[in-house]
């Protein structure tokens, strides 16, 4: 009876001592992957050391102190990756900022005082006194690179368009701008006692189908045709002089560049929220 009392008493111990092994092995894997992990996240190596600290806590689920290690460490590799991509984002900013600064001087800045309008950048050659009393396209972008686009008619008579169909002789395909209902205000009519006039405005973002196909057109040789179209009928149609379609080339591409230099600014402060959150829970 006492040796067999005796013999569960030491297979108990084994027992104990097999699972204390284990479990030392186990923390032991994990702290060495925490290890790996910190010396990854000085490196740069933000998302590989990230994962190295998920798969510690996946080795040792319920040893608190590998989990909170964990947790203090995850916060420090994603604060230095905050401070780092804000540092290089600034750097991309000034970068962006001086291309920008080179192109600006080639454009006219549009800007009421009195009604305090936003500025507007315009190629001279898409100035309203450069193109005249008759039909033609204007074009301006604002500091946050959206392009806007005005289709003008002038005749005799109405031809009451209200969006436009841009062709290219070296593309078969084409693009229709959204119809803009008339409201006198972006689809605009009015008569000066010699002419109609007619004026519609297009809003278009950097990441607008316009502006896509915009940059693809003009970046191709040939020349850009023009429909004006009402209920998406054709009531005018003209080709753009090379001057002016080579103005449109320089309004797109700021539009581009600024709008690039928004969304860097977005990012870095998105980067900047982060690490001014991350500091807190210090």
């Amino acid at each position: 009876m006492i040796r067999s009392t005796a013999s569960r008493l030491l297979g108990l111990v084994g027992l104990a001592i097999g699972l204390y092994a284990c479990s030392s092995g186990k923390d032991t894997q994990a702290q060495r992957l925490l290890d790996e992990a910190q010396a990854l996240g000085y490196t740069g190596a933000y998302t590989e050391a990230l994962a190295l600290v998920d798969s510690a806590e996946r080795v040792a689920p319920a040893d608190t102190a590998i989990l909170r290690a964990g947790t203090r460490l995850k916060r420090e590799i994603r604060q230095r990756e905050a401070e780092h991509k804000i540092i290089e984002l600034d750097s991309l900013i000034r970068l962006k900022a001086e291309e920008i600064n080179r192109m600006l001087p080639a454009f006219a800045k549009l800007k009421n005082e009195a009604y305090d309008t936003q500025l507007r950048y315009c190629a001279p050659a898409l100035l309203p006194k450069a193109l005249g009393a008759r039909p033609h396209l204007r074009a301006t972008v604002d500091s946050l690179g959206v392009l806007q686009l005005i289709s003008v008619y002038t005749g005799s008579s109405k031809i009451k368009h209200s969006a436009i169909r841009l062709r290219h002789t070296q593309q078969d395909s084409t693009y229709t701008t959204p119809n803009v209902v008339h409201d006198d205000a972006l689809n605009y009519r009015y008569h000066d006692g010699l002419h109609y006039w007619e004026l519609v405005t297009y809003r278009a973002e950097a990441n607008d189908p316009l502006v896509e196909y915009l940059e693809g057109l003009l970046a191709l040789e040939g020349k850009l045709g023009i429909d004006y179209l009402s209920q998406g009928k054709v009531t005018h149609r003209y080709t753009l002089a090379p001057a002016e379609q080579s103005a449109l080339m320089q309004t797109t591409r700021l539009a581009k560049v600024l709008n690039e230099q928004q969304a860097l600014h977005r990012e870095q402060a998105k980067y900047a929220r982060r690490f001014a959150r991350l500091d807190k829970k210090q």
